[in-house]
């Protein structure tokens, strides 16, 4: 009551209107802390201490726009300001692509305060989102068709700005049929490079070229197109819709005649992923490829995932089926697998076991049944180790399929981000 018959009889006294303000937002009175605050600024436009103060209480009331404003201006006055800095970081790295400047204002505070902790914890929460990423995976495949296959790939990622991505991949793939007529056994290496746009929050736009040379002597064009678009999010639909559209020009993989006849295949692919509460996972891909040997392939592959127990461990109940259909019929295998009328539908239970803070287990079962066969057995196991924030290595292996066709998968990986 004191100041504030002091501050009518002397409303010129910025000093005492500040020192108004800051008890009355100590006594949760932000309302009228913001007005004294607003009163310095109409006095004195360049106050920055009257500035911050206001984008401060603003954010203690949670109004972020308001807030957001005040700290850009205190740091075009002053722009050596750090808790500004600070304040205005936090607020930009949750707005759509605002993470790079936050990234670079956390790194320009710590250049001048080592030790500030927050911006310590920011700035590795970005780096574990958005940080140059190294990844390596390795997969094995033996199929019950005689065909084995062999991929190990190095990729490379790195933002070159909030909206840009740039990809480089190198890989080896071999492949290795048993056939009545011969052993066959073929080899490559490839490399590729790839560009993603983040056109806007929801559209997202992917270009990858390259080339994968097999025997040493017969070389294939490698041409991907992706387009990714957020239908919807949680205000309008219940959960989060994706859905992504891929064009791609590749050589045919599955099988090593295919490989030394220079077959290519060309691929449309419309895949969507809908999550409409966080225990399930809905997703559904469509793809139509054209042959060079004037073959048609369908595929249609849907699947669910339902968590119904989220305690120790946590288990899941996955659903599967898939089709799949082509126009021409190669019944051996030559120079491909080639399914007819191929159906597939699966259930299965899986459990994931968290060991410690850095390892996890995670294993699977499911009842298959393909094309009117009987019920098969299928199963997986995996392990997750975390040795810090930034990198992740794991071996998995697969067992599916039945009698009508079948594969086992065994692969591993690592990832890095710095």
């Amino acid at each position: 009551m004191l100041q504030r018959k002091i501050l009518r009889q002397e409303p010129q006294d910025l000093a005492l209107w500040k020192e108004h303000g800051i008890q009355a937002r100590w006594l949760g009175k932000n309302i009228e802390a913001i007005a004294s605050f607003k009163n310095i600024l109409m006095r004195d436009p360049q106050n920055t201490e009257a500035l911050f103060l206001l984008g401060e209480t603003y954010l203690w009331m949670d109004k972020t726009k308001e807030a957001e404003i005040c700290f850009r201006q205190v740091l075009k006055m002053q722009p050596d300001h750090l808790q500004a800095r600070f304040y205005y970081s936090q607020l930009r790295q949750w707005q759509p692509f605002g993470w790079w400047e936050a990234r670079n204002n956390y790194r320009w505070i710590l250049q001048r305060q080592p030790n500030h902790q927050e911006s310590q914890k920011y700035l590795r929460l970005i780096r574990k989102n958005y940080g140059p990423l190294l990844k390596s995976t390795a997969y094995y495949i033996h199929d019950s068709n005689e065909l084995k296959k062999t991929q190990i790939m190095l990729k490379y990622q790195r933002y070159l700005s909030a909206r840009w991505l740039m990809c480089a991949e190198s890989f080896y793939r071999r492949l290795e049929e048993q056939k009545s007529n011969g052993h066959f056994i073929s080899f490559g290496e490839g490399a590729r490079l790839g560009a993603k746009l983040h056109l806007t929050q929801r559209t997202r736009f992917f270009v990858w070229g390259g080339f994968v040379g097999f025997n040493q002597a017969e070389n294939f064009a490698l041409v991907e197109f992706q387009w990714q678009q957020t239908l919807s999010n949680s205000q309008s639909w219940p959960g989060e819709l994706y859905s992504t559209l891929s064009l791609n020009y590749d050589q045919i993989l599955d099988g090593v005649l295919a490989i030394k006849r220079k077959l290519t295949a060309k691929r449309i692919q419309q895949s969507f992923y809908w999550e409409p509460s966080s225990p399930i996972h809905i997703g559904s891909d469509l793809q139509y490829s054209w042959y060079s040997d004037d073959n048609r392939k369908t595929q249609l592959y849907l699947s669910g995932e339902y968590r119904f127990y989220s305690g120790f461990p946590s288990l899941f109940l996955r659903l599967l089926f898939a089709y799949e259909d082509m126009t021409l019929i190669y019944p051996d295998a030559v120079p491909y697998w080639t399914p007819d009328n191929f159906w597939t539908r699966s259930i299965g239970l899986d459990a994931l076991l968290p060991v410690g803070n850095k390892v996890s287990l995670h294993g699977g079962f499911a009842l298959t049944q393909q094309s009117g066969n009987e019920l098969a057995s299928n199963w997986k196991a995996e392990v997750n180790w975390h040795p810090n924030d930034f990198s992740h290595i794991y071996l998995n292996y697969q067992d599916f399929g039945s009698r009508y066709y079948s594969y086992r998968n065994f692969q591993g990986g690592f990832s890095y981000r710095w």
